[in-house]
């Protein structure tokens, strides 16, 4: 069975071209890796293991509107809400739930990366963290462990190779 949008396809290449992360310091990059990472269980893979990012944006706008438009949200939503979030981590008064606060250690780099990320793409389709356990099981992993700090969608399960093949 094939699964495969070439419109979608496209549109990640056009994004991955517009933001190709060269604009990001190292310390940066690795920062955003761990925050991704840390819940792989990187001392018990096997040098055979095999790792997927499964995930998509919302939006169904035209390349020419979108990339205006998610900059546009990066700089009025992300990277004001961002900001103070910082101000309020700095001063230890920052709610929980505060919006956007992930990116309050964040370039506007980033932000705009993943406004495009978020609003831009052509497939939406956003899942809980029961549904999104509920796939895995039905695919056949086991162990499945959801990160427990930022960004929580991350999450890892094992597989038998039988199972696999």
């Amino acid at each position: 069975m094939k699964n495969i949008d070439p419109k979608t396809v496209e549109g990640f290449g056009q994004e991955w071209s517009s933001f190709d992360q060269n604009g990001l310091s190292d310390e940066e990059k690795s920062k955003i890796f761990d925050d991704y990472f840390h819940v792989f269980p990187w001392d018990k893979l096997s040098s055979n293991a095999v790792g997927i990012d499964v995930g998509c944006g919302s939006g169904r706008l035209p390349y020419m509107l979108r990339l205006p438009l998610c900059q546009l949200i990066a700089s009025i939503i992300y990277f004001p809400c961002a900001r103070v979030a910082r101000l309020l981590d700095s001063a230890e008064v920052m709610p929980r739930s505060w919006p956007l606060a992930y990116y309050r250690d964040k370039s506007f780099y980033v932000m705009r990366t993943d406004a495009l990320d978020r609003f831009g793409t052509r497939l939406e389709k956003r899942f809980n963290k029961l549904e999104i356990k509920s796939m895995l099981e039905n695919s056949g992993f086991i162990n499945i462990h959801f990160s427990d700090k930022q960004p929580y969608w991350c999450a890892v399960g094992t597989r038998d190779k039988a199972c696999a093949e």
